[in-house]
């Protein structure tokens, strides 16, 4: 059933190509997973991408092997498409490669996509990447780093991220390194996120104020009124959910 549709990923013709490797992600067939390997040995880039990209909801550990080599590939597309089935698998033994590749990859959508695979597996290694993931020179591989450390959850991290918060000037990358303040309870970081409540950015306000109410520090309560009356109806909503929770 799958081999003409693999033969296929090799027609001359690019539409039919893509069309073939779409439907070929969508298939999600266990049959991919007998006849791949033959396929990832391809010397055509394209072709090793879509099997990759197809092999990644099938979560099967023998194709781990062959991403762990696929990461150091030439292609930034077979990369980018490794680093999604190491993510997939889940597996605390990959997670050193994972971080290798958020750190030093050449393609920021690579370096983007790694450190977000990192954010199940809370280690040494992954909490040393994303936290220099956060001073990468690309904003979405920053934001990305700062949402994988909200779900690692490391207070020991509380200290490095505060400072980031304070040098950052990406409003997407700031509302989720306050989303990461919070969820790490980061109560000595009080002053630098109500200072956020001033932000022109209302997501960072409202980011700002939900910070608060999680990390639960009494200080934020009088900035918390005053942002009741923020112009964003958001803002005003969960200012006013916050200061309910630090009262309770």
């Amino acid at each position: 059933m799958l081999e003409p549709l693999l033969r296929l990923l090799l027609d001359k013709d690019e539409h039919v190509r893509r069309a073939a490797a779409d439907t070929l992600s969508e298939c999600n067939v266990a049959e991919l997973g007998d006849i791949y390997e033959s396929w990832l040995e391809c010397n055509d880039d394209f072709v090793r991408s879509a099997v990759f990209k197809a092999l990644r909801p099938l979560r099967l550990p023998n194709v781990a092997k062959h991403a762990l080599k696929g990461v150091s590939d030439s292609s930034r597309d077979v990369r980018l498409e490794c680093v999604g089935v190491l993510g997939y698998l889940q597996n605390q033994e990959y997670s050193h490669c994972l971080s290798e590749v958020a750190v030093n990859d050449v393609d920021p959508e690579v370096r983007r996509v790694a450190v977000g695979a990192i954010g199940y597996s809370s280690t040494p290694d992954t909490l040393a990447a994303a936290l220099q993931c956060l001073q990468d020179i690309e904003w979405q591989v920053r934001a990305e780093a700062a949402a994988t450390i909200a779900k690692l959850g490391a207070a020991g991290t509380c200290d490095q991220v505060v400072k980031l918060l304070t040098s950052e000037a990406q409003w997407q990358v700031i509302s989720k390194i306050l989303v990461a303040i919070g969820r790490i309870q980061c109560f000595d970081a009080v002053y630098d996120v109500i200072n956020m409540l001033r932000h022109p950015m209302s997501n960072v306000r409202k980011e700002a104020a939900m910070c608060l109410g999680e990390i639960r520090n009494p200080v934020a309560i009088e900035s918390l009124r005053e942002a009741i009356f923020d112009r964003d109806p958001d803002v005003k909503k969960i200012a006013a959910w916050a200061i309910a929770k630090l009262q309770r």
